[in-house]
Parts: structure tokens; C-alpha cells; sequence
């Protein structure tokens, strides 16, 4: 049984925890959750401002688990960022949360990885004032190699003409990156 040491007190190691059953399940679930928290908070762009024309995309890798999440100004989607009124708005945006990613923002993955990601999305609206409010989906996947995922291509926003460019966050286990897409698809890398 293969055997991982939590810290050092004193110059000692201590508590030791299996990599093997339930601990190890607890662990390595843990492991990601802080890896999202701490990439989706401390690792997004600085004052979280609130801009037209301007999306941002956070993808988070931790073992095999993939969480991806877009978000963009209600104005970019709808036009507006008041409350919704007529029955026309609502059905707008039911049929915004019910997009895939790959319809609204294509985000490729090396084939080796095997990556597949879910067809439905959560969403969440973040009401920011009474005058301004943001959309997230959020969506989840899996890559088979994780290994083999270094880099993502990301492709500029197409089908939403507001929006401009994206501002894309990459958080893997090893390392982080930080791009602007604007016109073209651009390799990320993970290490980089």
C-alpha cells in the first residue's frame, strides 16, 4: 500500500493517509473541490468586473474531472439586464441555458485525453446591482488521460455579436495560464 504523507511537525512526518478505498476517494474528491475553489475565486481576472462584450472562461482540470464555466453579461444575451417582463424574454433565455458549450464557445481538447463533457448545462444568474447582472453555465466532464491534457484550443465567441473577446483562465493541478481570445483560436497551455 502506497502511503501519503500530509505535512511535517518538527522535522517528522505525520498523519499518513492510503491511496487506496474510501480515504482515497475522500482525498482525491477533496483535492478537486479545493483545486475549483481556489481556481474559480483566487485565480479569476482581478475585481471580477462586470464588462460588455467581454466573456470569461474558466476551465479547471484535477485528475480526471473537468468543470468549465462561462460567463457574460446579461446585456450580451438578452439586450437588457433588467428583470425580465414578457413571456418572449423568458423563452429567450430558456433557450440560452439550454445551449451546449460547443454552441456557444468551442473549446477543443488534445484527442489522446479523451475528453467528453456534459450536454446540459447548470446555470446561475448573479445579480451584480439592480442595473447589472451576469449569466454562468457551468458545465462538467471527464478526461480518460489526463496526462495527455496539456494544452485546450480555444476558439473566439461566433454566434453572440456583442460579444468581443474572452478573457479564458486555465487551472490545472500543475499549473495555470491566462489568455485573451479575440479573433482567432489559440492553443493554451496548461504549463505555461
Amino acid at each position: 500500500m502506497k502511503i501519503l504523507w500530509i505535512g511535517q511537525k518538527n522535522g517528522r512526518l505525520v498523519r499518513r493517509l492510503p491511496r487506496e478505498g474510501l480515504k482515497s476517494a475522500i482525498y482525491r474528491a477533496s483535492r478537486f473541490a479545493l483545486s475549483l475553489f481556489l481556481g474559480l475565486t483566487l485565480f479569476a481576472p482581478i475585481g471580477t468586473a462586470h464588462v460588455h462584450g467581454e466573456a470569461r472562461l474558466s476551465l479547471v482540470q484535477a485528475g480526471e474531472r473537468i468543470v468549465i464555466e462561462w460567463r457574460v453579461a446579461a446585456y450580451d444575451i438578452l439586450g437588457f439586464e433588467r428583470e425580465l417582463r414578457t413571456e418572449a424574454e423568458r423563452q429567450s433565455l430558456e433557450k440560452f441555458k439550454s445551449k451546449r458549450l460547443k454552441d456557444i464557445q468551442a473549446v477543443e481538447f488534445p484527442r489522446r485525453a479523451n475528453c467528453t463533457i456534459e450536454e446540459r448545462a447548470e446555470f446561475e444568474e448573479i445579480v451584480l446591482s439592480s442595473s447589472h447582472r451576469d449569466f454562468l453555465l457551468r458545465w462538467s466532464g471527464s478526461c480518460e488521460r489526463p496526462s495527455a491534457l496539456r494544452w485546450v484550443r480555444v476558439h473566439p465567441v461566433e454566434n453572440l455579436p456583442s460579444v468581443h473577446r474572452t478573457q479564458v483562465a486555465l487551472i490545472g493541478e500543475q499549473a495555470q495560464n491566462r489568455a485573451l481570445v479575440r479573433t482567432r483560436a489559440q492553443r493554451l497551455y496548461f504549463n505555461r
